[in-house]
Parts: C-alpha cells; structure tokens; sequence
C-alpha cells in the first residue's frame, strides 16, 4: 500500500503484535494503521458506541458502510491501533454517504498521518482469494473482537446479488472464517488494494464458511476521487 506524503500533525500509531487467535474463525491481524473504528454519540449505544469498521484512504477520509452512518447524532473515529477501543481518536465534522449504494465517506474534523488504504479500480475476479478485515463479533452475541481479525474469502460469482442499498456487489464465501455483526463497514483487500466495504451477512452469524456481501470499491472510484480527491 502507498504511503502519501501530507502537512499534517503526525499521529501515534499504536499497533498490536501478530498472535494466533481461532470476523468467526480468522486470525488475528498484523499492523494495520490504515485500520478505522467508527463509533457513534447515540446514547445506550455498547461498547462505548462502536458501530463499523471503516479504513482511513486520505488525511482526512474514512471510507466505511452508508448504514454505518447515522444522520443525527455525531460521530468519531479511532485509528492507528489493532487493539478494540485503542488509537487516536479523531471527530468526525461531515458525513457523505451514497444514496444508491452501502458506501459512506467520513471527513475527519483535522488531518491524520498514516499509512492509507489504496483503493482498487477494478472487481476480483470470481474465484479469487482475498482477505477480509474488522473487530466484529467472534460468536453470535459475543462483544466485539479485542483484536483487529483476518481471514480468507473466495469470490463468488455475484449473481444478480446487490449491497443493502442496491450498489454494485462482491459476494464472499469464507475459507478461514467469515464477516460477523459488528465488521461492517470493514475492508475486502485483494492484491494489496480495498476492492469491496462490508454491507450484509448471508449466514447466521457463526458459519466460518459462512457468504457475505461487500460493496463494490471500483464501482464508485469516481465519485470517492471527487469527493475525496484519492
């Protein structure tokens, strides 16, 4: 992934070692500081108001799930760790969600330093083997994931199939574990490059080889470029 050069006042990155640990199924994550925690101020809200998972792509942008982002009440994030509940923690000041698709973009109320997520132009092919990433649940009800987790999923054929809100969709089906409540808003990497943000389940929350469906990075690669300038 690239590192963009940026004026902005440098972040602590606090990054948690690689360890094995048996998203459901998975492993636990290497460093990932372009990983994003996005909490909301609702109030009554567990775990301190965690909602998604999102990754940071700009200074100032974290690309994350539309049913991720609430219209009312405010909103921040967390990044720079792979511990749950770690990390700077940045306001969030403007949300930009999509109306025909499961993608939002969060502009951060002052720049972070980092290293970004590079985002795909293009869909896997179906087939493909890619990784999947996020802090949700390891069992049905369980709390979030402690560590930022990991696993392999195989691309399937989209089949007709679209995200919540009608966008472009890749359809996962997991080898080494699978997205859970809680992981969406999370990146699919293949390559090195995001191609897809976690939109919906097809199991019930505690098949590791359980499908999912991930909105389509590609299809919306000019409308992030103008909104986000990445």
């Amino acid at each position: 992934m690239r590192v963009l050069a940026v004026a902005c006042a440098m972040t602590a990155v606090v990054l948690a070692p690689t360890e094995a640990d048996a998203i459901v199924g998975g492993t636990v994550a290497p460093p990932a500081p372009w990983g994003a925690q996005v909490y909301t101020d609702e109030p009554g809200r567990p775990a301190d108001g965690f909602v998604c998972g999102g990754t940071i792509i700009a200074p100032r942008w974290v690309l994350t799930a539309r049913h991720c982002v609430d219209a009312d009440d405010g909103m921040r994030v967390r990044i720079g760790a792979n511990t749950f509940g770690a990390g700077t923690e940045v306001r969030v000041d403007g949300k930009n969600p999509l109306i025909d698709s499961d993608i939002a973009l969060l502009h951060l109320s002052r720049p972070v330093c980092t290293r970004y997520a590079k985002l795909a132009d293009t869909d896997p092919s179906p087939g493909e083997v890619d990784s999947i990433y996020g802090w949700g649940r390891e069992t049905p009800g369980g709390p979030p994931a402690p560590r930022l987790k990991v696993a392999e999923v195989t691309v399937l054929p989209a089949g007709g199939r679209t995200d919540m809100f009608g966008g472009r969709a890749l359809v996962n089906e997991g080898r080494t574990g699978a997205a859970m409540p809680g992981d969406s808003g999370g990146p699919q990497f293949h390559d090195g490059e995001q191609v897809g943000v976690a939109s919906m389940l097809d199991h019930d929350g505690n098949d590791p080889n359980g499908t999912a469906v991930y909105s389509s990075v590609a299809a919306h690669r000019d409308w992030i470029r103008s909104t986000a300038g990445v």
